[in-house]
Order: C-alpha cells, then sequence, then structure tokens
C-alpha cells in the first residue's frame, strides 16, 4: 500500500476516510487544513509519525508521497485537484468533483493532456451487494438485464436547499452507480414535487442498449432513517439489493405449481461482536474504495466522473 498525504479534516474524512485507512494499514504521512498546529495536532490523533500544514501547496511540494485525498467542501475541490494533478500526483478526490459537468469536464481533460489518475469516491460501486450484482451482469449468469428500479430516501435538508445541491450532494451516488452498472442515457425524463418541505423525485432513464428503468429519490423529514433499494429484471432472473446489506437473487421457474419450482438464494452480512465498527466502512463501499486507490488498482475516473455530472445535468435541466 501507497503512502497518503490528506487534505481536509471535516466531519466526512474523519467518520469513513481516516479510519478506513487505519483499517487498511496505510501509513498518513502528512494532512493539510487551514491551521498548520491544528493539522499537526490531529495528526498525532490518528498516532502517525506525519507531518501537519497550513497550506496544501506546501505540502504538495515538499511530501514526496505520490496519492493524495483530497476531502473538503465541493466548491473548493476542483482547484486544489487540479493543482494536484500539476504536481503529478495520484489523486482520490471525495465527490462531487465539480457542481456542473463543465468543471468535471475541465478536471477530465486535464488528466487527458497532461496524464496522471483520478478517482472518484463513487463508494457504491465498491459495496460488495453492488459488486455480486455487476458480477452477474457481466457473466450474464441470468441472461441480459431488461430493466431497473432504484429507491433512495433521506431526509438532507440541513445541506441541500437547492435541486442542484440534492443531485450533486446526494442522488449522484444512485446515478453513478446506474451508469456503472447499465451503460450511458440515451434519455432522460425528470419530475419533482416540491409541495411542503423538501422534495419527492422520479427520473425516467433509458440506457444506450435499450435497458429502461426509473430512479426514485426522496429528500423528506418522513425520511430520517436512509432507506435504499436497487432492483434488477434479467431475462432469466431478478436479483435485489436492499440497504447495502441484502441481496436477494430469484432464478426463473417453470411456474408450475405441482412441483418445488421456484428458487430464492439470499446473501447478508455477519453480525457479531467481532464485526467492529469497520463493518459499515466495508458494507457501504469506503474501506474497499479506497484499499483499491492506495493499490493502484483502480483506473482513471476523471472521464466518468464527467459523464456522470453530464446526466445530473441533464436531470436538473429537464425538472418539472
Amino acid at each position: 500500500m501507497n503512502d497518503v498525504v490528506i487534505i481536509g479534516k471535516g466531519k466526512h474524512a474523519v467518520r469513513n476516510i481516516y479510519p478506513s485507512l487505519r483499517e487498511l494499514g496505510v501509513r498518513i504521512a502528512a494532512v493539510a487544513s487551514r491551521n498548520a498546529e491544528e493539522a499537526q495536532e490531529f495528526v498525532r490523533q490518528w498516532n502517525t509519525d506525519g507531518h501537519g500544514y497550513g497550506d496544501y501547496r506546501q505540502m504538495l511540494d515538499q511530501e514526496p508521497a505520490s496519492h493524495v485525498i483530497v476531502v473538503m467542501q465541493a466548491k473548493n475541490a476542483v482547484p486544489v485537484v487540479r493543482e494536484c494533478l500539476l504536481h503529478h500526483k495520484q489523486v482520490f478526490a471525495e465527490k462531487p468533483l465539480g457542481m456542473n459537468s463543465a468543471e468535471a469536464v475541465e478536471i477530465a481533460d486535464l488528466v487527458k493532456q497532461n496524464g496522471g489518475r483520478v478517482q472518484v469516491g463513487f463508494m457504491k460501486r465498491f459495496a460488495p451487494c453492488y459488486c455480486m450484482i455487476q458480477d452477474r451482469i457481466t457473466s450474464q449468469e441470468l441472461g441480459p438485464v431488461r430493466s431497473f428500479r432504484y429507491t433512495f430516501d433521506v431526509s438532507a435538508a440541513a445541506f441541500c436547499q437547492t435541486d442542484r445541491d440534492f443531485l450533486y450532494f446526494v442522488a449522484i451516488h444512485g446515478l453513478d452507480l446506474i451508469r456503472y452498472l447499465f451503460g450511458e442515457t440515451v434519455s432522460v425524463k425528470a419530475f419533482k414535487n416540491d409541495a411542503g418541505e423538501g422534495c419527492s423525485y422520479q427520473i425516467l432513464l433509458r440506457m444506450q442498449d435499450g435497458v429502461c428503468g426509473v430512479c426514485s429519490f426522496e429528500n423528506r423529514s418522513a425520511h430520517t432513517r436512509e432507506q435504499e433499494r436497487l432492483e434488477v429484471t434479467f431475462e432469466n432472473g431478478y436479483m435485489a439489493a436492499e440497504d447495502l446489506e441484502h441481496v436477494l437473487l430469484r432464478r426463473g421457474g417453470t411456474g408450475a405449481w405441482q412441483t418445488l419450482s421456484e428458487c430464492e438464494t439470499v446473501w447478508q452480512p455477519t453480525l457479531n461482536p467481532a464485526s467492529g465498527p469497520a463493518r459499515d466502512l466495508y458494507l457501504r463501499g469506503f474501506l474497499p474504495e479506497l484499499r483499491s486507490f492506495c493499490a493502484d488498482e483502480c483506473a482513471d475516473m476523471s472521464a466518468d466522473n464527467g459523464n456522470t455530472c453530464k446526466l445530473c445535468d441533464a436531470v436538473l435541466a429537464d425538472l418539472q
């Protein structure tokens, strides 16, 4: 595993990024934030011999580590990632990398022109439940995919005041997952109901190879408990992943009620005292995505990020 340097120490970084790196045994060589003394103290808290910086540019100039993790507010991320690439660093950047497709494409163009690699924090691609579905899609064990239904319900009003906020801070994860599993979209139809507090979104998608589906997002106080479900209909079966912890596979049966002709398989994680707090980091995909970055197992995702942001912009443009 490569050493890393990190720009940012906010809530998401402290709750998910740093614990994942500790679990992986990755050495944090340096941390940069607004205050050098606070950054140094923060480094000590994570039991590392690394350095603290009050200026990320100084850290990029002085630290030899080739891998940089950028976890900061979206409005500041693009210029920081640009600077990292100009320093010839390998970059992991939390989403959203760009608050519109133009900013995302700017980073993709920079990588194309100057080389480098940007892995964007779309952790659902690495969640075990969705990896199981992706494996069946690739192997065509159940035949080709025909349709999908994706649902994500949450109460995110505290940090999502506009449709763009919600699409880029929350829904972008699900839309990226749909692109990753089923390919690019050729048609988008989007509706919303913003009556009362919060908003409900229904997005109809058709993909390049004919797969069609719907993404349903709720941003309302009724959903203080986050809920997530993906259903995929294949030619010869059906799969459903629920709340990142349960996957059901049902093969197409004969329909003969005279015999035991139907079969379902269910996978779920172990839960025992040995599971520990890292269990959530594994199941949500945080830890596997950082493992892939630190081990150089993931290809550049900057162009992918650009296409996901284009999909977000297409949804915003069509909202009715």
